[in-house]
């Protein structure tokens, strides 16, 4: 049961030492099922997860608010996001992306950043279907994107990557369901995306003297000082946002082409002795 695994071989996918299915690695009842989609949506699918990967690439130091990786930064990622925060008014005021530019300078976020970037980079890739972020229905606090239509929450992809194990998931499988009557942001195909994709790259990292500046000008409590008194940090545990995590999608048009919800070993451990950290340290925070 997470956060510790064994070395048993049913926790790895036979072809690959190196892979952990979340299905049996994590806890819950993930019965294991095997979902037919079109090749058009195995492809939505599969940009999904590689934009998913590119965010996490990108906000390096994890989601702003999250409690593993608090305790793997030693709180970096808590101030990170506080420097975000700044920033987005102090250098990017007036700017329709500035959310996304200070998420990319302080390389974290929370959900409202992970979306922003994750949407940033879905309308660049010229897509055939409308793209939209959403406010989570049953979490108000929480936002992703999502590609396609919801009256079809079979052929909607999930798209968000704040959740530690982010993986693309259609909407009929989705622990955060979307509230159809607030979307936050619309894109539509034909439509020019939302900032080009080399603008992302000259965006110049905060250096660590500035971050500092900005947390001590906030009285921003330090790692320690936040491990002493947990309540002064709102912090959540949130490892994957799947109902079904044995669920795999296979391309109907050629049954090689899957897609399921598998971590890398040496990440998955990474995380395992991070929530193992929290949940000995972060009791008492306000997140779930």
């Amino acid at each position: 049961m997470f956060p510790a695994i064994p070395v048993a071989p049913h926790l790895l996918k036979s072809n690959d030492q190196q892979t952990v299915k979340l299905w049996q690695a994590m806890p819950g009842n993930h019965r294991g099922e095997t979902v037919e989609v079109s090749a058009s949506l195995m492809s939505e699918l599969q940009t999904a997860q590689s934009v998913i990967d590119i965010v996490k690439e990108h906000l390096s130091f994890g989601p702003g608010n999250g409690k593993s990786a608090f305790m793997l930064t030693r709180g970096q990622n808590y101030q990170r996001e506080v420097a975000a925060r700044h920033v987005r008014d102090a250098d990017f005021r007036g700017d329709n992306q500035a959310i996304v530019k200070s998420a990319l300078a302080a390389q974290t976020g929370n959900c409202g950043e992970n979306s922003a970037l994750t949407m940033a980079y879905l309308s660049a890739m010229e897509l055939d279907r409308p793209i939209a972020t959403w406010a989570a229905a049953n979490n108000p606090d929480h936002q992703f994107t999502v590609i396609g239509d919801l009256r079809m929450p079979g052929e909607a992809v999930v798209v968000d990557s704040w959740p530690v194990f982010a993986r693309a998931h259609l909407v009929n499988n989705a622990q955060f369901q979307p509230d159809a009557s607030r979307p936050l942001d619309i894109h539509m195909p034909g439509m020019p995306p939302k900032m080009e994709l080399d603008q992302m790259g000259d965006i110049t990292p905060l250096s660590k003297d500035r971050i500092a500046h900005i947390n001590q000008r906030n009285q921003t409590p330090g790692y320690e000082q936040a491990l002493a008194d947990p309540s002064r940090v709102r912090l959540f545990e949130r490892n994957h946002g799947i109902v079904n995590l044995g669920v795999r999608y296979q391309n109907r048009d050629n049954p090689q082409d899957v897609h399921e919800n598998t971590a890398n070993r040496e990440e998955y451990e990474r995380q395992a002795y991070g929530t193992r950290l929290a949940r000995q340290h972060l009791r008492n925070t306000d997140g779930d």
